[in-house]
């Protein structure tokens, strides 16, 4: 696998934001473990090319941000239609990739850009519980989520995102912080696929193929935070399979390969 810096499928143009990405994503980490103490773990977990549906617990609306600062591949994010009515937060949605999704509803649009973007090679992000939990702690995730991994065919790597709940500018769900200096982690958990057929050869349901997502998610967050999952965690749901993990999207072609004869 190669560097999508270097992979001739995406465009100069594309190279190029790719660059300004990494440069902004340095000053970002630095800036974020002076303020933060943010602490990034699991980056091996990452294919530097190929497509993946990265699943995320979301307590803080600063999530989204964190994730994007300690992430080494620009990732595009699933996120509330309600954010393109703020003129500011949308222009920064736009910018860095987002689209918009009707929660509570199977947006069929947002699911078809999942695809398009997931087939391309490329990263999409999602939380799968819909909004961010006040407790801090994991809850039931929509079943429609589990539908853009089975449909793509593309793995799935889990994220745990910790301490943001001690961060403040969370609107209605601030919860009183419990530190003035802020710890934070970004945990990348190992990649899986979902299987959607039971060994009997009958489907999955799609709310059982969800909970298998999150409690993937629960495996690498602490046991204060699995919240309804914490009964299930101790082992992967039936359905994760970790053997021949292939991420979609076309074959890389090196830059350099032009030099070749």
């Amino acid at each position: 696998m190669i560097d999508p810096l270097f992979n001739l499928n995406y465009g100069s143009k594309w190279r190029v934001k790719y660059v300004i990405y990494l440069v902004a994503q340095v000053f970002f980490m630095v800036l974020f473990r002076i303020l933060f103490r943010m602490r990034v773990y699991g980056l091996k977990n990452i294919p530097r090319s190929g497509g993946a549906l990265m699943i995320s617990n979301h307590v803080h609306n600063a999530d989204p941000v964190l994730m994007m600062a300690a992430c080494p591949r620009p990732t595009h994010f699933m996120a509330k239609e309600e954010i393109w009515k703020v003129p500011v937060a949308s222009w920064i949605a736009i910018k860095t990739g987002a689209f918009p999704v009707r929660r509570g509803t199977a947006d069929r649009a947002a699911l078809r850009r999942a695809d398009e973007i997931l087939r391309d090679g490329r990263l999409v992000v999602v939380f799968p519980e819909g909004t961010r939990s006040v407790t801090g702690a994991l809850t039931k995730a929509f079943p429609g989520v589990s539908l853009i991994a089975t449909h793509s065919g593309a793995p799935l790597i889990p994220i745990a995102v910790l301490g943001t709940e001690d961060l403040p500018g969370n609107g209605a769900k601030q919860k009183k912080r419990d530190r003035i200096w802020p710890s934070t982690k970004i945990l990348f958990g190992e990649p899986f696929h979902l299987q959607t057929h039971k060994p009997d050869g009958s489907r999955w349901p799609l709310e059982e193929l969800s909970d298998a997502m999150m409690i993937e998610i629960a495996r690498i967050m602490p046991v204060s935070h699995r919240g309804v999952f914490e009964s299930r965690a101790a082992e992967p749901h039936p359905a994760v399979r970790r053997d021949k993990i292939t991420f979609t999207g076309p074959e890389p072609r090196a830059l350099l390969s032009r030099f070749k004869r």
